[in-house]
């Protein structure tokens, strides 16, 4: 009886070390996870836009955390948002926000997000983000709609087609150089999703302009 009794005390033993073991296991696995990824924010801190604002999977408009601009039920419906991270996950479609300004320019933040047309179905569905210098006035626009790919028609119009190594063609257009107040751009289509970045300011130079505005289309591809 002897012998039986410690025969069961030793297996229960061993079941209870097997399962101790499993438990340090997984919780070895998790610590793991969770460090790489603390680890990779540090390393990589702009990337936590892309990771935290995804579209909604509704492909409608998410108005749970906006803040309407205007009250009344007229169209177009406007709201605004607290965080770029809230705007982009309203949205319903992706949006790669540039995370990497120029070295005078603030990230971008979100100006406005309006919803066009039949304002009860959270289509039509347009954003408006905007940089500003640290040292001038310059502004930097990053514009972005979900309707009506045609007015993309209209930015082709002496511009200079840029083709994209993704084979995406993008068109510049370069600031009025007879105006005191310039304003460059590049404008595209993508995935049924239209596009615009600008560069508004004074004493622009079109070399320059083209050059910050295509780093920044180049970061949402």
């Amino acid at each position: 009886a002897t012998s039986s009794s410690s025969a069961q005390r030793l297996a229960n033993f061993l079941h209870l070390l097997t399962i101790s073991q499993h438990r340090i296991a997984v919780a070895l696995r998790v610590s793991f996870i969770s460090y790489g990824a603390v680890q990779f924010v540090r390393r990589y801190p702009g990337a936590c836009a892309f990771v935290l604002a995804c579209q909604n999977s509704e492909n409608t408009l998410d108005v749970e955390n906006l803040e309407v601009e205007n009250s009344n039920n007229k169209e177009p419906k406007r709201y605004n948002a607290k965080s770029l991270e809230i705007a982009i996950s309203s949205l319903p479609f992706s949006l790669n926000v540039p995370t990497e300004m120029p070295s005078s320019y603030h990230p971008f933040k979100p100006v406005l997000i309006t919803d066009w047309n039949d304002i009860e179905d959270g289509r039509d569905i347009a954003i408006q983000l905007k940089s500003t210098s640290k040292e001038t006035d310059n502004i930097l626009s990053f514009y972005a709609r979900d309707y009506d790919m045609s007015i993309l028609q209209s930015f082709k119009k002496d511009a200079e087609k840029i083709s994209l190594e993704n084979n995406v063609d993008v068109y510049f257009n370069a600031p009025d150089k007879y105006s005191e107040w310039h304003t460059g751009h590049i404008s595209w289509v993508d995935s049924n999703i239209f596009y615009s970045v600008e560069l508004t300011g004074s004493d622009l130079k079109a070399s320059d302009v083209r050059r910050i505005l295509l780093d920044l289309v180049k970061q949402t591809q």
